[in-house]
């Protein structure tokens, strides 16, 4: 994984600097010391505990999956059980598993992307959400995964701009939102830039309208703050960096503190202190300037990955007869007909394979390869050996030499039809048979579901 992280995030650096001619140059340098600092601040502060802290790593350029950061227990205990009763525990989810380099479409044997796409309604709306600032969470995440539902989504956000161009959150009725704004405009941007432009435009109008002399944005009235400062930013930078405000940047970065991160306001203490939240947000604000969007950054990484299919898997053998030891085949995992290092896929044999049934080897792809296949090989029970066969009248008797705790599958055969018997004993006696018909006769053993192989056939006259 960390190979084409490095790669995808070089190209976006690459297609950044060479696409866009941003700020003014005093703002441009002051853009990538203060990206050091929050880099600085994580690499410190390495502990990951929520999707937002990993999306924010991600889109500074860094591998959240590298040996640099760790993952809280119990925040990795949610990814394998995220729920869409949680929107944003659960897109955001969606998006930090491909940052982290797995695969959310088979996730701990979970498919999160159907889930996700099961949540897109004919009309575009996404269900169980009360408004954009939910539902465009989901759009993001749609598009991290590359999904077909992407532009009948973006379709139905757009059209939830109120009149002013805002857009809004639900609180007893619509709210105007800068925050959600911003949001919606890199969602639409990723959507289709061309098609949403003048919702888009008409969106940064409405921000516009909030522009304080201090560069901060409020339409709140409440005053200007970091939170929203660095999703409007962001918004500004995917969508066009050229118009971006040079005194809008330099209020952000007058919130970061000397340890990298970025402040905002104590309501208890009516004090300005280190916050989170408030540098989650302004680092992905500071990464995407120099980055793009991580939410493109997530695509890329998805639509790069080869998937594995179990016609890239190949066991040496697939059938073993019981014989007391452990036992289990050689794995080669192929692509394009061509052996996989073993750095690209990691193997995974069961724990006991000794005793008479079926097991399941787990081959997991690695780096740029994606997928989770399983694949199954089975241990029989060991072949019964028939004893004898003796005609008795319209019927016959067989015995033979089974295993303990064993059933044995008696099949005997007349003029192609053939009648099977089981029995736990090791004699089996078969009456009603036809007088002075020849029949063959054949057993098996039956062990925990699993059926060894056919004896010779004998034949017997009843």
């Amino acid at each position: 994984m960390k190979k084409i992280l490095t790669g995808l995030l070089s190209a976006a650096m690459t297609v950044s600097m060479a696409t866009t001619v941003a700020l003014a140059a005093n703002s441009q340098t002051k853009v990538k010391p203060a990206l050091n600092k929050v880099v600085g601040y994580y690499t410190k502060n390495n502990t990951l505990s929520s999707s937002d802290q990993v999306i924010s790593v991600a889109s500074l350029g860094l591998d959240a999956s590298s040996k640099s950061f760790k993952l809280d227990p119990d925040y990795k205990k949610s990814l394998a059980s995220l729920s869409t009763k949680s929107i944003g525990e659960f897109t955001k989810g969606i998006v930090a598993i491909t940052l982290l380099g797995d695969n959310p479409a088979s996730y701990q044997g979970k498919n999160y992307v159907k889930s996700l796409e099961g949540l897109v309604a004919k009309d575009g709306s996404i269900k169980g959400t009360t408004g954009p600032n939910q539902s465009v969470y989901a759009l993001y995440a749609l598009e991290s995964v590359n999904s077909s539902k992407v532009s009948v989504a973006a379709k139905y956000l757009a059209s939830q701009a109120m009149d002013n161009g805002a857009f809004w959150y639900n609180y007893n009725g619509k709210f105007a939102d800068d925050a959600t704004t911003a949001w919606v405009i890199e969602a639409l941007t990723l959507a289709n830039k061309k098609t949403y432009a003048p919702v888009i435009n008409k969106a940064f109008a409405y921000l516009e309208g909030g522009y304080k002399q201090d560069g901060s944005y409020d339409n709140s009235g409440f005053g200007g703050n970091a939170d929203t400062q660095s999703c409007v930013l962001q918004a500004y930078a995917v969508y066009n960096k050229k118009s971006m405000k040079t005194k809008a940047v330099d209020y952000l970065l007058s919130k970061q503190l000397d340890d990298g991160s970025f402040s905002a306001l104590n309501y208890t203490t009516g004090k300005e202190e280190s916050n989170a939240y408030t540098t989650v947000e302004a680092a992905r604000a500071l990464g995407t300037y120099t980055y793009g969007s991580v939410y493109q950054q997530a695509a890329a990484f998805n639509a790069s990955y080869h998937k594995l299919t179990k016609d890239n898997v190949k066991l040496s053998k697939t059938t073993y007869v019981y014989n007391g030891k452990r036992q289990q085949p050689t794995v080669k995992v192929t692509y394009d007909k061509k052996a996989l290092n073993k750095k690209n896929y990691v193997v995974t044999l069961p724990k006991e394979a000794k005793k008479v049934g079926k097991y399941t080897i787990t081959v997991k792809g690695k780096e740029d390869y994606k997928g989770i296949v399983k694949v199954t090989y089975t241990i029989t029970p060991a072949a019964v050996k028939v004893k004898s066969v003796k005609g008795v009248k319209k019927g016959f008797v067989v015995s033979y030499q089974k295993a303990p705790k064993t059933t044995v599958q008696v099949a005997y055969t007349l003029d192609k039809k053939t009648t099977y018997k089981k029995t736990t004993k090791s004699v089996l006696k078969v009456s009603a048979l036809k007088a002075g018909k020849t029949y063959d006769v054949k057993v098996r053993a039956l062990q925990n579901g699993v059926y060894g192989p056919w004896s010779k056939s004998v034949q017997v006259k009843a």
